[in-house]
């Protein structure tokens, strides 16, 4: 900290951003498990965690911090994908991918 006694912007930056996903009303919050949470003291500790998420966790944390939203496309690709609407071309793009 400081000689002045203030936290440095970047912390100040990061309880916000904390904050802003532990509310109640933020669905990623309740889509995580509860974790440990572990007090950071750089941008490149900081950094270094947020690389260690798995990827949808990652993704999900970026579009939460940029305020993006799922509009109608996301959101009937997503119910698409859950039913298997994709499956014979997942299928032949790994068929695809397996003669490169």
């Amino acid at each position: 900290m400081p000689a002045d006694g203030r936290e440095p912007e970047a912390v100040r930056g990061l309880h916000d951003a904390v904050s802003l996903l532990l509310r109640a009303d933020n669905p990623f919050a309740k889509a995580v498990p509860p974790r440990i949470v572990v007090v950071m003291g750089t941008v490149q500790e900081i950094k270094s965690a947020i690389d260690q998420l798995p990827l949808e966790e990652h993704a999900a944390l970026g579009a939460e911090l940029c305020g993006w939203t799922d509009d109608d496309w996301d959101l009937k690709m997503k119910a698409d994908a859950k039913t298997g609407k994709f499956a014979l071309l997942n299928e032949e793009a790994s068929k695809a991918e397996s003669t490169l």
